[in-house]
């Protein structure tokens, strides 16, 4: 029974740092993923449709495929984990299994939708994001077994801006996917921004003007944010000229596809509706009036949770509910057509090889161990860069504050003739110094290339 017990806490540890490695890659590819990619480090997250915390190979046996399908889209920083819903069990156990309950299960389970969880590195730019999850969707299209009848997006925060960009390229583009595009969602979404980006960018603002270097050069590190963080300071605002221009012949209306029923979602921090901190903060990140533009298009549906804070509109019960009621009030003209896995054979993986069971099991081993060295070479190099970073910021302090002695000796007539050389000298012993403490930083990147070898 020991044993027993042992091996459990050992898979649930396992599970634990597993679970855990891929929230934190996501957190670093949310604050400096476009910085992972320019560098080509492995630890930059490539879109894709991911499944119990997997990239979604198909065809899957677990997954049950029809002809309605439901795209999930999270939100900055996020993994398709947060979607799920707790239902008071142990969350790491849960998400191990097939009872994870989320809305896209909920969705198949009321209305026969087949959930794909699309996965992406937040910190590039948004458009670039809504450029790639397009022509994602073109593969999909492409690659699925029989043809795709309905599509409902459903994105929380950054992601509904990236649906948003992709029903723009897909109307300019006239992509055959767009008018199955039936309803899409839009859970705390910054479609004017977020206020708390815009802080960001007056603090950087305000430290940079700071005219003491000492203090202005750490602007650099407060800038270090991605793009994507970036691109949230006026969400999608500078689209909003190109809404009310509706062309009849494709029915559509700027980002927004006019056949296809919108839908906002807006929380807020207490319960209170008149509360001051709720018409400043909003749901802490996004505000009730960015969360539901003036652009919307006509006809469009708005509801509000008060006391739901903005992570927890990706899921909670009661928001599913508005959701599930509005799918209903709108109803679906499309049959249910459900496919077997016997009628299932496709990949949207190019020059798929046939395997044998052990080959594929060696190749699996293989492909791990070649992917942890990948992931732990990168986490190197970003540490190296870090380091230095790190070194020649401490460096700039110090030689920044010790300018102001010097600047004082050179304007007294009696030690004068001498601050020159003084300042000179002690300059020269520091950088040497703070040279070979940056050293470090060499010493972890030649690691990282041996593991890359």
């Amino acid at each position: 029974m020991g044993d027993t017990d042992n091996k459990a806490k050992k898979q649930q540890i396992n599970v634990d740092y597993r679970h855990w490695g891929n929230v934190s890659r996501a957190v670093l590819n949310g604050v400096i993923g476009d910085y992972l990619v320019e560098q080509n480090n492995p630890l930059a997250i490539d879109m894709g449709f991911y499944h119990q915390g997997a990239p979604l190979s198909l065809p899957n046996p677990e997954l049950k495929y029809s002809n309605k399908i439901v795209v999930l889209l999270h939100g900055l920083t996020n993994l398709e984990t947060i979607w799920d819903i707790n239902t008071g069990e142990n969350q790491e156990s849960v998400k191990s299994t097939s009872n994870v309950i989320n809305y896209g299960i909920h969705l198949q389970r009321d209305f026969g939708f087949t959930p794909l969880f699309l996965r992406y590195n937040t910190g590039l730019p948004i458009e670039e994001n809504g450029r790639q999850f397009t022509q994602l969707m073109a593969q999909l299209i492409s690659a699925y077994p029989k043809p795709i009848d309905e599509i409902v997006f459903v994105g929380f925060s950054m992601g509904g801006l990236l649906m948003r960009y992709a029903q723009k390229n897909a109307i300019e583009a006239n992509a055959p996917w767009l008018t199955k595009l039936t309803n899409c969602f839009y859970l705390g979404t910054p479609h004017e921004g977020s206020y708390f980006e815009r802080f960001g960018h007056l603090a950087s603002s305000m430290v940079r003007n700071i005219p003491k270097e000492y203090i202005s050069h750490w602007a650099d590190w407060i800038d270090v944010r991605s793009e994507g963080i970036q691109d949230l300071k006026h969400g999608l605002a500078h689209l909003r000229k190109t809404e009310p221009e509706y062309d009849e012949s494709h029915g559509s209306c700027g980002s927004f596809y006019q056949h296809a029923g919108h839908h906002f979602i807006s929380g807020s921090l207490t319960e209170e509706s008149d509360s001051v901190l709720n018409k400043i903060f909003g749901d802490a990140l996004v505000t009730h009036g960015s969360a539901n533009p003036n652009t919307a298009p006509v006809g469009s549906k708005f509801a509000h949770f008060d006391g739901v804070p903005h992570v927890p509109l990706a899921h909670t019960e009661r928001v599913y509910q508005q959701v599930k009621q509005w799918i209903e009030e709108r109803g679906s003209k499309t049959k249910l057509i459900a496919y077997h896995q016997s009628e299932i054979d496709f990949n949207l993986t190019p020059n798929v090889m046939v395997l044998s069971k052990e080959d594929v099991e060696l190749s699996g081993l293989h492909s791990d161990l070649h992917s942890k060295q990948e992931m732990i070479a990168g986490a190197l190099d970003l540490m190296a860069v870090g380091y230095e970073k790190t070194v020649e910021a401490v460096e700039k302090v110090h030689l920044s504050i010790a300018k102001e002695p010097h600047a004082i000796l050179k304007r007294v007539p009696v030690v004068q003739s001498v601050s020159g050389v003084v300042d000179m000298t002690q300059v020269g012993i520091t950088e040497a110094v703070y040279y070979s403490v940056k050293q470090g930083g060499t010493l972890l990147r030649a690691a990282a290339d041996l593991l890359k070898k």
